[in-house]
């Protein structure tokens, strides 16, 4: 069953719901990437003391009850429905400059990639390379030209189409799945617009 660890948190303006999500420790009050934080007066918890798989299934069913502004359903800003089978590839993508282009190529001059080089970059990332990477990032900030680059990004009718397409795709899958629209509701929570 796992650690009771994890609980569900949603965030409110105005008194009104816009964003649900998952956590364990301090993930209620961390950075989104494309959701402000409010204050701690501004943030409910409908779960709390929850396994993992259980904090997921709140989640998923109270993104379905509020609906997501993304798929014209509802009013929440999240950018998927939450629980395990809930996938969100990133839409907006990374351009480099083309300076940055030219130092990728020099350095990949003269490597040579066997099949098992070439097999090991579809596997899992060991926890010590994830952490490796994390360390790696620690302290790092995105200037806000870049920000604001990764805002105007997401917005745009390109992005926005792939994203309605991505999301159809999810859908579609789902349903093969036999998954439908509605999670598994792991405790009753009253919920008013």
């Amino acid at each position: 069953m796992g650690e009771a660890i994890y609980y569900v948190y949603e965030y409110y303006r105005n008194d009104k719901v816009y964003y649900v999500g998952k956590g364990s420790k301090s993930r209620y009050r961390e950075g989104h990437t494309y959701v402000d934080v409010p204050g701690l007066d501004n943030i409910k918890f409908p779960g709390e003391n929850m396994s993992e798989d259980d904090a997921y299934d709140l989640e998923e069913s109270l993104t379905y009850k509020y609906g997501l502004k993304i798929d014209n359903t509802g009013v929440l800003e999240n950018k998927a429905h939450g629980g395990k089978s809930s996938y969100v590839p990133s839409f907006t993508g990374h351009n480099h400059t083309e300076e940055a282009k030219q130092k990728i190529s020099e350095g990949n001059k003269g490597k040579v990639r066997t099949e098992a080089h070439k097999e090991n970059y579809s596997k899992p990332k060991t926890k010590e390379h994830a952490e490796n990477i994390r360390q790696a990032n620690l302290g790092r900030k995105d200037s806000e030209e870049r920000r604001e680059a990764n805002r105007r990004g997401a917005n745009r009718p390109d992005v926005v189409k792939r994203k309605s397409d991505a999301m159809k795709a999810l859908w579609k899958k789902r349903k093969e799945l036999g998954l439908g629209r509605k999670g598994k509701i792991v405790n009753k929570v009253e919920v008013q617009f």
